[in-house]
């Protein structure tokens, strides 16, 4: 009697379950199996540009201001001697995350770079036949496919992936790259971790709540699968069976 009862709570149980959590299961293992399959450095965008490329500093950069520069700003925490386009600078990086962008010859402050030298400097990071640039235009807000540091430059290309590159305006690093692929494999990392806006939060309770709801969903499938079970007894051979009636028949 209690053997019927629990099978009978474990079916209802995985039924309505199944229909509560079913489609975010599906979710799952859908958005599981994409992840899974798309090699990441294709998802950054590595085999386009070279997010780490960097002129050299020349051998012969003025210095003689970054001395001024230092003194003009004493809670410099860090600093960093940087080149884009063969311009030579430095970057000082002060407290509460507050940066300087100064010349390393005179030590005055420089203005964010520019359009023209941060499209120049992507280019020269791209790898294979360099496409056509859409726009170049600076970001105050967020876009959807980039959560950063603002503001930021954003570079747009011409090609099959619709390329967008992030671009630092005070440091001229490339911070981002972004595809049509990463932008589906963000997709499928907010439909996997419940976050379909900020994509980030992976201690919602709607998370939470579904985790649950499927573990539950996979116990009350094993109690099903346990029951269910076909148990079969064993038969002895009819040769063996005969042998025995006739042993004793003389």
């Amino acid at each position: 009697m209690k053997r019927t009862r629990l099978q009978l709570f474990a079916s209802r149980l995985h039924k309505w379950l199944a229909l509560f959590a079913g489609l975010q299961i599906i979710l799952w293992f859908a958005s599981g199996a994409y992840m899974s399959f798309m090699p990441i450095e294709q998802v950054r965008g590595e085999h386009l540009i070279d997010r780490h490329a960097a002129d050299p500093l020349p051998a012969n950069a003025d210095l003689s201001g970054l001395l001024a520069a230092l003194n003009r700003h004493p809670g410099t925490r860090a600093v960093e001697l940087l080149s884009v386009n063969g311009q030579s600078f430095a970057l000082l990086h002060l407290r509460h995350d507050k940066v300087v962008r100064v010349d390393t010859a005179s030590g005055v402050i420089l203005p964010p770079l520019g359009a023209g030298a941060v499209t120049q400097h992507v280019l020269k990071a791209w790898q294979g036949p360099k496409p056509g640039v859409q726009k170049a235009q600076l970001l105050k807000t967020e876009p959807g496919d980039y959560r950063g540091d603002l503001p930021v430059w954003q570079v747009q290309f011409a090609d099959r992936e619709n390329t967008r590159a992030y671009v630092s305006p005070d440091s001229g690093k490339i911070v981002a790259v972004r595809t049509d692929t990463w932008r589906t494999f963000d997709l499928m990392w907010g439909l996997h971790i419940m976050d379909w806006k900020g994509r980030e939060n992976i201690n919602s309770p709607w998370l939470f709540g579904f985790a649950v709801a499927a573990l539950i969903l996979a116990l009350a499938g094993l109690i099903l699968l346990g029951k269910r079970w076909p148990i079969r007894k064993r038969k002895r051979p009819l040769a063996s069976q005969h042998s025995k009636e006739n042993k004793y028949v003389l």
